[in-house]
């Protein structure tokens, strides 16, 4: 307790995870990078709610990546 987590994690897998990621994203206090997100309905459905509610979502600097900043 109390200290900060930080990293990078890689997940491999489902497409379907990418929706769930980025709404936990939103946990933490800093923006989020989630690498190799797929251009399917599900994610531009959850981007545009998190916008509709003051996140800022963004093309990250690499292909694939989003960008989420709840603060």
């Amino acid at each position: 307790g109390g200290t900060p987590l930080e990293g990078e994690i890689r997940v491999r897998g489902a497409k379907n995870l990418v929706p769930k990621a980025m709404v936990a994203a939103l946990l933490g206090s800093e923006p989020s990078t989630l690498g190799n997100v797929p251009d399917i309905r599900d994610v531009r459905v959850v981007r545009g709610l998190l916008q509709l509610h003051g996140v800022t979502v963004r093309p990250g600097e690499e292909p694939g990546e989003l960008v989420l900043d709840p603060t």
